[in-house]
């Protein structure tokens, strides 16, 4: 199965890794890691793209193409390069790649995974 990496922080020597399978039967993913609060968008294709997100924000949903909309409401436009709020806040995207797992931890043994 293919995972996805997350690719940011200090994790402790702990990479974490979330199966692509949940992201895409979830495909607004929100979790923290490292002090750092993301938010993981998987479009109908399965491709995911992964942005910082302010603590106190939350995204309820999104449209599997251009369109995420916050707990507020708004619609945040989504792009392969960026994710931009109504008021043009450009949330950092995050470091990630994809892997297949049968090959990973043979190069990080301590990594959590979230199944």
């Amino acid at each position: 199965d293919e995972v996805l990496a997350l690719r940011f922080g200090d994790t402790d020597g702990k990479p974490t890794v979330s199966a692509t399978g949940l992201l895409k039967s979830q495909p607004v993913y929100e979790g923290e890691l490292s002090g750092h609060s993301f938010v993981i968008l998987t479009d109908g294709t399965g491709a995911n793209r992964v942005y910082e997100r302010p603590k106190e924000l939350r995204f309820d949903s999104w449209d599997q193409k251009t369109t995420a909309t916050d707990s507020s409401g708004q619609k945040w436009n989504l792009s392969e390069a960026s994710l931009i709020s109504p008021d043009g806040t450009k949330p950092k995207r995050l470091n990630a790649h994809r892997a297949f797992w049968f090959g990973w931890p043979g190069a990080s043994p301590n990594t959590i995974l979230n199944q």
